[in-house]
């Protein structure tokens, strides 16, 4: 990553919580720091998390509604926290189901899962005898944005309150 070594990657509505009466926030372009810029929190940066056009849709309406959640609770944390009564559970879900979000939007946890799969199966795939072709075949499928996606989804659907 370079140059982006230190950067964060924020969602529009988080930064929202950091705007002027007009709803903007400064932007400072690398290449001009001292003309800092008032934009709206949409416009600042832009990252797209997902290769694929249909599948970037179709995610993020999905991951939109679980992030507003986790954005209403990030609202009144600090009238909330600590977090840990059994009737503040479903906020404490809420927010650690934004958290994962952005974890697993990260490029970096995109690398590094690809990686940790295709070794994981590399290591199993004797057990299952399949011929070279095969093998490659599998290990591009479970190591595609389609299949890590929907195992995503999976994984959320099974940690609905």
């Amino acid at each position: 990553m370079g140059k982006y070594l230190h950067n964060h990657v924020v969602t529009a509505g988080y930064i929202r919580r950091f705007t002027d009466d007009f709803g903007n926030v400064k932007r400072v372009e690398l290449a001009a720091p001292a003309e800092p810029k008032r934009r709206r929190p949409e416009t600042v940066g832009h990252r797209r998390f997902f290769e694929n056009r249909e599948i970037a849709k179709t995610m993020e309406t999905r991951l939109s509604v679980i992030e507003g959640a986790g954005l209403e609770v990030l609202k009144e944390i600090d009238a909330l926290w600590p977090l840990e009564s059994d009737e503040r559970f479903d906020r404490r879900f809420k927010l650690a189901r934004l958290v994962a979000i952005h974890m697993v939007r990260n490029p970096d946890f995109h690398l590094r899962m690809a990686k940790a799969t295709a070794v994981s199966i590399s290591q199993r795939l004797p057990e299952y005898n399949l011929d070279a072709g095969a093998q490659k075949e599998l290990l591009r499928h479970v190591t595609s944005e389609p299949f890590r996606v929907g195992h995503m989804m999976s994984m959320i659907r099974k940690t609905r309150a």
